[in-house]
């Protein structure tokens, strides 16, 4: 059964620079329904976000990148699409600073849970879909 948000599958674009960690988060999102699409970096999900920023429902980046972090990522994603759900993941948020003008995200620590990640990206898209406040 696939996840949909007004019966419209729900999309949702997955960056990570480490292959194991994205494949596996792409298998974790899939087998609970959601289209997912795969950014091996910070430049392809922009070039993907530019091109068709429309077709994607939300946003699930690691935070430490080599090419971009995932907060830059997110300032450019947002530049794009400004109602665009981000959930940003990484090992530990005690070290990142979130900056205000990058708009509301979702975090979610590693390791996760195949129902933490699927938790975190319902939420995110109901809140979106809601109008409320991202995290509220």
């Amino acid at each position: 059964m696939t996840q949909e948000a007004e019966g419209m599958p729900v999309r949702i674009l997955v960056v990570d620079d480490q292959d194991a960690v994205r494949r596996l988060a792409i298998r974790m999102l899939e087998k609970a329904g959601f289209e997912v699409v795969d950014a091996p970096s910070s430049a392809s999900a922009l070039e993907l976000a530019r091109g068709r920023s429309d077709e994607f429902d939300l946003v699930v980046t690691d935070v430490q990148m080599p090419d971009m972090d995932g907060i830059a990522l997110t300032r450019a994603l947002r530049e794009v699409r400004p109602d665009l759900p981000v959930v940003l993941v990484s090992g530990s948020f005690a070290d990142v600073d979130l900056p205000a003008e990058i708009g509301p995200v979702r975090m979610l620590e590693k390791p996760y849970t195949m129902s933490e990640i699927t938790d975190t990206v319902r939420s995110a898209i109901a809140e979106q879909a809601s109008g409320a406040p991202l995290g509220a």
